[in-house]
């Protein structure tokens, strides 16, 4: 009973201590956010990183997630779908939904986790407090021009993506399932309305600050040695993906009852 009651306490007490440190670590990016403190070249580096080197996975992720929601969307509305039913389904749920959470997961999948290895290494081969020594902010450093660049990034890639997953809906409607080329695209374009694309890219916006504001906390407080890399990596991915969903749900809610 004792050694349960012990276990408790010390992950209670390990809470505690993460909670805490989010906070602070949330507290100094605010104060960067506002005196905006930051690293030009960094921040370009970061976006090109984020963004560019991201856009083939992007590409093809986004093309072939299209033409399968085109796939079983026709098939759930086989018995009354034209090509206005079709299309409007299909392009609200990537520009609402599917665009900015596929954003999330894949760059938390590429860009998050490197984020977290690279700064913990920085930790571990003291980097960090080297630049603290020159009387260098690591959060003006390394940190803030991170988030920025995500925060820039994100709703960039979802508009490619919302682009790119739309044209593989209208090349699998109107190839494969025998849909009017000219009909499938006219209300393809018609169905998505401005308010659509505004959630969308508030959504992106949000999940690219969520998900590199883990990415730096995970690799910032990880353990200093090789085994921190792995854990910082690992636990930057799982909550990522976590809270990336769940800000999903609590978005959409407040854009439904607004």
């Amino acid at each position: 009973m004792l050694v349960l009651l012990s276990q408790i306490g010390t992950l209670l007490l390990s809470y505690c201590s993460k909670v805490g440190e989010s906070v602070i670590f949330a507290g100094q990016i605010l104060k960067q956010v506002i005196y905006f403190r930051v690293y030009y070249k960094n921040l370009v580096r970061d976006f090109i990183e984020i963004s560019f080197y991201s856009l083939v996975i992007v590409a093809l992720t986004s093309t072939f997630t299209g033409a399968v929601l085109t796939i079983h969307t026709q098939l759930g509305l086989e018995e009354f779908s034209d090509e206005k039913t079709l299309s409007h389904v299909v392009s609200v749920s990537i520009v609402r939904e599917l665009g900015p959470v596929l954003i999330g997961i894949i760059i938390a999948a590429k860009t998050v986790t490197s984020t977290a290895a690279e700064i913990s290494s920085m930790k571990i081969t003291e980097q960090i407090d080297a630049l603290r020594s020159f009387g260098i902010s690591p959060y003006t450093y390394i940190i803030f021009p991170r988030i920025l660049a995500s925060s820039i990034a994100f709703p960039m890639l979802a508009i490619v993506t919302d682009i790119v997953g739309i044209y593989g809906s209208y090349l699998t409607a109107t190839t494969q399932l025998g849909y009017n080329n000219y009909q499938y695209a006219k209300y393809c374009v018609s169905a998505v309305s401005f308010h659509d694309l505004h959630v969308g890219l508030v959504k992106s916006f949000i999940f690219g600050m969520l998900s590199s504001f883990i990415g730096c906390y995970y690799g910032f407080f990880s353990q200093r040695n090789t085994n921190g890399i792995a854990m910082a990596t690992t636990g930057s991915i799982v909550m990522s993906l976590v809270i990336i969903l769940s800000a999903d749900y609590l978005i959409t809610l407040f854009f439904i009852y607004e």
